[in-house]
């Protein structure tokens, strides 16, 4: 018996055999859709999905091959605005909504307090920031310098 194993592993290779894969590999805010099994044939294929406001980065679907599951996505983190960091920095939203929530690589468009103005910057939109891997860079803006003009 033990002579038939070793003939049929030198014939067949372990990594030409079909092997199984085990249940998919579990990912933060997210999961197989659909049902999971306990074992997956060679060349069968799941599919991921994010939990609300989260995006999914990579392939959503994701096969067994040889045993092994090929890349998983990620779900990347939203951005939840925070009112007091936008009161720190003399801040409100550009355009109005209901939900301060937004989605990885959202543009997010701030305007200063009324009497207050952005930082010196050389950007062409200083009050624009972009929602990276659930973190917001803020603008700041400070108070209006006045000046006087005496004839």
């Amino acid at each position: 018996q033990v002579f038939l194993l070793n003939l049929i592993a030198s014939l067949y290779p372990l990594s030409e055999m079909q092997q199984d894969c085990a249940s998919p590999p579990v990912i933060k805010n997210g999961g197989v859709l659909g049902p999971l099994l306990a074992s997956y044939k060679n060349g069968s294929w799941v599919e991921y999905g994010c939990q609300h406001y989260h995006f999914l980065d990579g392939p959503s679907i994701v096969y067994c091959d040889h045993g092994n599951w090929t890349e998983q996505p990620t779900c990347l983190e939203p951005c939840i605005l925070n009112v007091t960091d936008m009161d720190s920095n003399n801040l409100t939203l550009k355009w109005r909504r209901e939900k301060l929530i937004f989605l990885h690589g959202d543009l997010i468009e701030f305007e200063c307090k009324q009497g207050y103005d952005f930082l010196q910057t050389a950007s062409p939109s200083p009050g624009r920031t972009q929602c990276d891997h659930g973190r917001l860079k803020y603008p700041k803006c400070s108070c209006e310098k006045k000046t006087f003009m005496f004839i």
